[in-house]
């Protein structure tokens, strides 16, 4: 998708929410206002002036995961009666069964517009309401109730994950096909292992985990069974979209530690208590520049086949420069 499409996309949304799995959500209404320069703290104490005096009085919020892992936020934006706009975010994405792993689970958190954190971050496994979950609205009703919070009644839904929302083109048609992508060569140039956004990711630095070869097979065919069960219809590469106002995009809050964009928005928020909620607060946070602020993410380029996803980063999060590289290779 370009990013004059990308922007005609986000002026149609009313509003939009972003949640994180291994992904994340974001709303926000139509005038896309940026927030507000009154801030509440994440325990909901109100803080005036600008963002930077609101962060010298927050701790730095803690590490993030490194490549070795596999999480992600939910959060989304929407209006309310006392502020213009509202983010709500929800967490971290863990296996099926990740009730079992102590360090990584699902995890959700929500943020208001002015980028507040409201209600209660949850942590825990969300394949119960995965399964339960009739149709969209209801999923998002049920991700709402668990941060003990209730939706408003007018909403549109961007859900960031945190895990791969796909397998690349070479090897679904290795598999379903028996069709062979001829010589194989180092692992980060594996067009089985790898999506093209993947490689263009090891190209610039950045070291993307696969779901063929890694161990987040769980988390990514979690996500793409949230994705068929919730949001099927492709809008563009790396964007998807479903009943009741929802849209999803695929995040990666490891390719985030380098960038400032990112940083400067962490720097609101104290510490929350796990790393899983800590990564699920960066998707929440991708999800609002998706919605709020497209042009300091990587867009996919138009060779990207749409069938594979995108991963989006923020531009000044890549340790080599798009420029230096160029974004239509492979």
């Amino acid at each position: 998708m370009t990013a004059g499409k990308q922007r005609r996309v986000l002026q149609q949304i009313e509003f939009q929410v972003l949640l994180t799995l291994q992904s994340c959500f974001f709303v926000h209404p139509s005038s896309n206002k940026p927030p507000s320069r009154e801030v509440l703290s994440a325990h909901g104490r109100r803080i005036g002036g600008s963002r930077a005096s609101a962060r010298r009085d927050r701790p730095a919020p803690s590490s993030r995961h490194d490549a070795g892992t596999a999480d992600g936020g939910l959060g989304w934006y929407e209006q309310s009666a006392t502020a213009n706009d509202v983010l709500h975010r929800l967490g971290d994405v863990g296996g099926w069964n990740c009730e079992k792993n102590a360090k990584s689970r699902d995890a959700l958190a929500i943020l208001d517009a002015d980028l507040n954190l409201i209600g209660k971050p949850w942590r825990g496994n969300l394949s119960r309401e995965i399964n339960a979950s009739t149709d969209s609205a209801d999923w998002v009703n049920r991700l709402f109730d668990l941060c003990k919070t209730a939706p408003p009644s007018r909403l549109r839904v961007i859900l960031a994950i945190d895990t791969p929302l796909g397998f690349s083109d070479d090897f679904i048609h290795l598999v379903t096909r028996k069709n062979h992508a001829g010589a194989i060569g180092e692992s980060q140039k594996n067009s089985y292992l790898f999506r093209q956004t993947e490689r263009f990711l090891f190209k610039r630095g950045l070291k993307p985990l696969s779901p063929v070869k890694d161990m987040i097979g769980s988390q990514a065919t979690k996500g793409m069974h949230v994705l068929a069960k919730f949001a099927p219809k492709v809008e563009g590469c790396g964007v998807w979209a479903g009943a009741a106002g929802l849209t999803v995009i695929e995040a990666y809050p490891s390719g985030c530690k380098g960038s400032a964009t990112v940083k400067d928005l962490q720097q609101l928020y104290g510490l929350l208590g796990h790393d899983d909620l800590e990564d699920a607060l960066t998707c929440a946070l991708l999800a609002y520049l998706f919605a709020v602020r497209p042009d300091t993410l990587v867009a996919p380029p138009e060779s990207v086949p749409v069938s594979e996803g995108w991963i989006w980063v923020p531009k000044d999060g890549l340790p080599m420069t798009i420029e230096s590289t160029g974004t239509t290779e492979k």
